[in-house]
């Protein structure tokens, strides 16, 4: 996932945007920030397990 925002500037900024979001949404919960954002993150490892087959 790292590599791959490393690599994808575009998904990289809209991570950002995200986080920036959640983090006032969520300022004094940690566990609904980090489930607010599980989905995106999922759906972008997945995309990066397939652009790097075999890396990992």
């Amino acid at each position: 996932f790292r590599d791959y925002l490393n690599e994808h500037a575009q998904t990289a900024k809209e991570y950002e945007t995200i986080k920036l979001r959640l983090w006032k949404l969520f300022e004094h919960n940690r566990d609904a920030y980090t489930n607010a954002k599980t989905g995106f993150i999922k759906k972008w490892t997945q995309e990066a397990k397939k652009v790097y087959t075999g890396r990992y």
